[in-house]
């Protein structure tokens, strides 16, 4: 798209540059004439803004004709920015897809109305692509929630460069996921998946489900875990490997990187792991769970592995996030919240709502430790 001309307008008319923190930012098009959009900022947050803006109407031609090619042409700009994660864009161009396959690709963005979104939304549950994503024969609502969620933001964004007076998805209520709760294995089902893992041959995949049951690692996790920082008694968690690209990046989250004890069992699972790199010649390779080359495993192949290994056994239908999630269920016994939260390297406490339940017995003794006196010399009255 060819740009004319740009600049800013101040919202906030009685202030100066220097105070005005509302903006409307406007570029003038050759093909489509002067498009604006709102921004909230100091006046040099404004004027980049506005470049980002002009670059992106670069890349995007929107297309009042379809509404199809704009969501595609938006997802396609977010990707060329690099300011959008993998993961998120991959998902995004999932979402693309199944919008195109549905009535609302060859509709006008002015002529989508609430009704339209709901009907195609529906055809788009009703008639899946992907088997594997579906449940019950149509597309499963985890995979509807976030395609709902999808068109909500674009029509948004639309609403915000004044494409459109109204976002139609607004007044749409998201579907309810309908995964299935996943069920914690027994502490004695752990222990003898361990047991299990002792009969294969030491390797890295072995190494990186030791990790996984033991320190409940997620699994880009486990197989990033450097060989430096694992001691006797403590290792540290610095870094993962995302499953889209494979990069060595930073955990989920900053919360991510976190220090965890390490159990007599595991560690002598470390040092048997250790001596057979130095028997191949790895002794030197970075990754504690390395390949046979020395290399980092990636986590679609640790998944691939365990797929393959389980087969005839009695956790045929166990998965990896599975083994996490039964481990931390154990391991709330006996932590607090806020313990749960950094052993599993969460930002926030809100998953830890699913592991903890506190009742009156936890409450009552908080009490009474807090004024300093014994549980017997208390009386609990009943209400």
């Amino acid at each position: 798209m060819q740009i004319k001309s740009a600049g800013i307008w101040k919202r906030d008319k009685d202030k100066s540059n220097g105070k005005c923190r509302r903006w409307r930012l406007w570029v003038l098009t050759e093909e489509e004439g002067r498009k604006t959009r709102c921004f909230d900022g100091t006046h040099s947050m404004a004027t980049k803004a506005l470049e980002a803006y002009k670059v992106e109407l670069g890349a995007i031609i929107p297309n009042a004709e379809s509404f199809g090619a704009y969501v595609e042409a938006r997802v396609r700009a977010r990707a060329e920015s690099g300011d959008i994660s993998p993961n998120t864009i991959a998902k995004e161009w999932r979402c693309v897809r199944a919008i195109r396959r549905s009535p609302l690709d060859g509709m006008r963005i002015d002529a989508i109305k609430p009704g339209d979104c709901r009907k195609s939304l529906k055809w788009i549950r009703d008639n899946p692509q992907r088997p594997k994503l579906t449940r019950d024969g149509v597309l499963s609502g985890t995979s509807m929630l976030d395609i709902y969620r999808f068109a909500r933001q674009t029509f948004e964004q639309l609403v915000d460069d004044e494409l459109l007076a109204r976002n139609p998805m607004a007044k749409i209520k998201d579907p309810k996921p309908d995964t299935p709760e996943v069920e914690a294995l027994s502490w004695e089902e752990l222990m003898g998946l361990l047991d299990w893992l002792d009969t294969l041959p030491m390797s890295g995949y072995v190494m990186a489900m030791y990790l996984i049951v033991c320190q409940a690692l997620r699994r880009g996790e486990s197989v990033a875990v450097l060989d430096a920082e694992v001691l006797p008694t403590i290792m540290c968690v610095s870094q993962a490997i995302k499953e889209a690209t494979g990069e060595v990046g930073p955990p989920k989250s900053e919360a991510g990187k976190r220090d965890l004890p390490v159990m007599p069992r595991l560690a002598a699972k470390v040092e048997q792991m250790r001596a057979g790199k130095r028997a191949r010649g790895l002794a030197d390779a970075k990754p504690l769970a390395c390949n046979v080359q020395g290399g980092y495993i990636r986590p679609q192949n640790l998944y691939r592995w365990w797929r393959e290994m389980r087969k005839g056994t009695a956790y045929a239908e166990v998965r990896l996030h599975q083994l996490r999630h039964s481990t931390l269920t154990h391991m709330a016994r006996s932590m607090s919240a806020f313990d749960l939260m950094d052993f599993a390297g969460w930002s926030s406490l809100e998953p830890t709502r699913t592991y903890i339940h506190d009742d009156y017995t936890s409450v009552y003794r908080g009490v009474c430790v807090a004024w300093g006196i014994q549980e017997s010399d208390t009386i609990r009255l009943a209400a």
